[in-house]
């Protein structure tokens, strides 16, 4: 996960560079385009003004075997004034390091944050800042911006310059703030479907495909929502405590009575219905069978049938 990874790089550079000598200490190379004999020099090179020379290497997923073999020169017998931090999208590197080498470092995996777990991530980092935020508030953020870190905490950033000196984001805080940048957003075409809105549902599809987005994921959001429909309609079945559902789902309680609303138009022979729609789709879209536009639409127009 990109951003948590970045933010803990961040965390380090400021713990061992010395701002002062930053300049002379800290070089950055890139694994695509990287010259490793200047690399492996620098890295050699005792720091000056300081006691510790920083050295990070990004995007070292691109390097090839024989780029590893000599990177090994340094990395099996580092020199301790030197910190070396290599940064990638490659959860096996430490396949790729000797066993000497493997001595004098470590691998950290960022792993995606479960959605369920990105309000309490919200809460956190509002409070880490110095600011509270509260529950209805967070669920809001959520919903209007979605799952990527990055985008998350831009918007935090957005929402403490909105409320100034006041020490608590609200709701309405998030509204005024994230709510416009998501108008007509997925989440708005899957609460339309899931209350058989069939004008507004095209409206907001029409709207998310002129701003470019992608069919897939749109796809992906409307499989999802069904599912969480059929399982609300199975739980009521079946008798499992309501108070399990939303944790089970992976949303916020706040929105659970929306979903228990919307499942209630759905039958378990319209999910069922639903859902092969959603895969026929999929397949003409990847096949290139066929209008896009055209079939999303008649997709929308599908799924919003009672």
């Amino acid at each position: 996960e990109n951003f948590q990874r970045e933010e803990a790089l961040s965390l380090l550079l400021s713990r061992v560079v010395d701002p002062a000598t930053k300049t002379f200490n800290y070089d950055v190379f890139y694994g695509d385009d990287v010259e490793l004999e200047r690399m492996i020099q620098t890295a050699l090179s005792f720091p000056m003004m300081t006691h510790r020379r920083v050295v990070v290497l990004k995007g070292c997923q691109a390097l090839k075997t024989p780029a590893w073999k000599k990177l090994d020169r340094v990395l099996s017998d580092p020199p301790e004034t030197t910190c070396m931090v290599f940064t990638g999208d490659d959860a096996k590197l430490q396949k790729k390091l000797s066993k000497a080498a493997k001595r004098h470092m470590g691998v950290v995996v960022f792993k995606p944050i479960y959605e369920n777990r990105i309000e309490p991530w919200i809460r956190e980092r509002v409070r880490k800042k110095g600011r509270d935020i509260s529950p209805k508030a967070a669920a809001v953020l959520h919903l209007h911006v979605g799952t990527s870190l990055q985008d998350l905490a831009n918007e935090i950033e957005k929402l403490f310059l909105f409320v100034g000196d006041r020490p608590r984001i609200e709701e309405q805080d998030v509204v005024e703030v994230a709510g416009h940048s998501r108008i007509h957003g997925i989440f708005d075409l899957t609460d339309a479907v899931g209350a058989q809105k069939t004008g507004e549902a095209l409206g907001i599809l029409r709207n998310l495909l002129d701003e470019g987005e992608e069919p897939g994921r749109m796809l992906w959001m409307l499989v999802r929502h069904l599912t969480a429909l059929s399982k609300i309609a199975g739980w009521k079945k079946t008798g499992v405590d309501r108070k399990e559902w939303s944790g089970r789902l992976g949303i916020s309680p706040y929105f659970l009575s929306k979903y228990v609303a919307q499942a209630a138009h759905f039958d378990e022979e319209t999910l069922q219905d639903g859902m092969e729609r959603l895969l026929d789709t999929e397949n003409r879209l990847k096949s290139g069978y066929g209008n896009k536009r055209l079939l999303l639409e008649m997709l929308v127009v599908g799924l919003c049938q009672k």
